[in-house]
């Protein structure tokens, strides 16, 4: 079974959403979030911890704790 790793999502409104994910590199993480390219807005949906789904649009993000 492959384990989980969580993230903290900050946005801009001061909302904060803790993010399961695979991932557990911090930059792929971050891509998957913002995108690659700045000038994009990117569209990603999320498992949050619990149970749940959120909808993040990219630049509504403040920032993104790690290693939470």
């Amino acid at each position: 079974m492959d384990k989980k790793y969580f993230w903290k999502v900050i946005m801009n409104n001061g909302s904060s959403y803790i993010i399961e994910s695979y991932i557990s590199d911090a930059e792929k993480f971050l891509r998957s979030i913002m995108g690659t390219n700045s000038n994009n807005k990117t569209i990603s949906t999320n498992d949050i911890k619990g149970g749940g789904n959120v909808i993040i649009m990219s630049d509504a993000v403040s920032s993104i704790e790690y290693n939470f």
